[in-house]
């Protein structure tokens, strides 16, 4: 069954072009051409998309209207939104980023970069539905917890971690989001030593998902587990995640930088720095990070 991407522009060539792009690779495409027309849209078929390709620059109600009404419907907020944008200076790409953009893709588009970008989102979406069964009395005893010790080997399990731990912070979604980045980096980069050039290829040839499944396999790395603890002291939670790889220099990532926004990945670090947490701090060779949510 194809993902369904709504593409939202005022401009009927970007929406034709992105939609020839996306349909050429077997995802089916809705169009809006206004920020009114697509909550219209969603409000009915929200339930059926799973991306969005949102322009950030529209007359009446623009993408950043749009977005901030999606983050405030439970039925919809966790909807992968794309901004594209002609212009990503640092104070705009910022402001995406806190109201909950998950990727910029640039004007004028680039074919393989708007596949790989809709091919992360919508795999991203789909294992947020397999993972999103909690019942609500388990969601209310996660509350309990003081402090936990927690190991995971896969991408999904580290995605339903994410989720229930999200569940002790009070901004919830953006807790969630930034743990799974933190949670699956540490699988992905860590315990199965993929690199940034191999997994930008891996998506532009739409191999990833076989590829991180295949490695899980290895003997090398079919035993390695990332370990997080989690401890709630007064006024503050901490999450330590721990992985088993050899690190890396992530003095890199300590700064804000919008390029990187329009990569197809690579933007989990920077994303759950700026939205996520209070601190975010990389110990010893790169293979631990400890968040800190202040509690208020």
């Amino acid at each position: 069954m194809p993902n369904n991407i709504l593409i939202v522009d005022d401009e009927a060539d970007n929406v034709e072009l992105l939609s020839e792009y996306l349909q050429a690779s077997d995802f089916h495409t809705h169009s809006a051409f206004s920020g009114e027309q697509a909550m219209e849209l969603l409000s009915v078929h929200g339930g059926d998309i799973d991306a969005i390709f949102l322009d950030r620059m529209m007359p009446g109600m623009d993408g950043l209207d749009v977005l901030k009404a999606l983050k405030k419907d439970k039925q919809l907020s966790d909807i992968p939104v794309i901004f594209q944008t002609a212009k990503a200076d640092p104070d705009s790409t910022l402001e995406g980023l806190k109201a909950g953009a998950y990727y910029y893709l640039p004007k004028p588009f680039d074919r393989d970069q708007a596949l790989a970008i809709a091919t992360n989102a919508t795999s991203m979406r789909q294992q947020l539905f397999r993972t999103a069964d909690h019942t609500q009395s388990i969601i209310n005893t996660v509350k309990l917890l003081s402090s936990g010790e927690f190991h995971f080997k896969s991408i999904t399990e580290a995605i339903s971690l994410s989720k229930l731990l999200g569940q002790l912070c009070p901004d919830t979604d953006n807790a969630s989001i930034g743990l799974s980045e933190l949670m699956i980096n540490a699988v992905e980069h860590g315990n199965l030593g993929f690199g940034y050039a191999e997994k930008s290829a891996a998506l532009e040839d739409l191999s990833w998902d076989r590829k991180i499944e295949e490695r899980l396999q290895e003997p090398a790395y079919k035993d390695k587990r990332v370990q997080v603890k989690m401890e709630r002291t007064p006024g503050k939670l901490t999450f330590l995640v721990i992985d088993e790889g050899e690190g890396f220099d992530f003095s890199a990532f300590n700064e804000f930088s919008p390029e990187r926004l329009l990569d197809s990945h690579g933007r989990g670090i920077m994303i759950a720095r700026a939205t996520s947490f209070s601190s975010l701090e990389y110990q010893g060779c790169g293979n631990e990070v400890l968040a800190t949510i202040l509690l208020h």
